[in-house]
């Protein structure tokens, strides 16, 4: 006969999945709203705004500015919000955690958020106008490094919310 370990997370598990889901959730939070998506001279695009800055004045405008075609820029505001979503549900996923429990529910919220974000931002990395001397900024990585971190951390809580067999004794 096996005997069946009670579900939870081990201690250094725990400790693990909650800082990838803190840290998923701040890249999120940061890619999409203060990183730059691109770089066109001086000046920075974000999934939301256009940054301006020439000799100490900053500018933010609407994307309407650039020559993008208005899908795009609709795929903008949707990577903003799938953007904020996720970060919504890495942190109550994180409570839950942090409370010493397996939040099962908020682990397969947290993998269909991340999953649901990267559609949008795949659409507006893809459909990006071409702009002389554009150049890729930190937003886009930083984004996809939190798309990983989120979906490392849901299988992280999908695995401990697994009974373990022990060893016959």
């Amino acid at each position: 006969m096996s005997a069946s370990k009670i579900v939870g997370f081990s201690v250094r598990a725990r400790w693990g999945t909650l800082v990838m889901l803190l840290l998923a959730a701040c890249g999120f939070a940061i890619a999409v709203r203060a990183l730059a998506w691109w770089h066109v001279g001086p000046a920075q695009i974000g999934p939301i705004e256009f940054r301006s800055c020439f000799e100490n004045d900053c500018k933010v405008s609407r994307l309407t500015l650039l020559t993008g075609a208005s899908f795009w820029i609709r795929t903008g505001y949707i990577t903003y919000g799938a953007g904020l979503i996720a970060t919504m549900v890495a942190v109550m996923c994180a409570a839950g955690i942090a409370a010493k429990r397996v939040p099962v529910l908020l682990g397969k919220m947290m993998l269909v958020a991340v999953i649901t974000a990267v559609v949008p931002a795949t659409m507006f990395i893809t459909q990006v106008p071409k702009l002389a001397q554009m150049s890729l900024g930190i937003g886009v990585p930083v984004f996809f490094a939190s798309v990983v971190l989120g979906i490392a951390a849901s299988l992280s809580v999908f695995r401990a919310s697994r009974p373990q067999r022990a060893a016959a004794a």
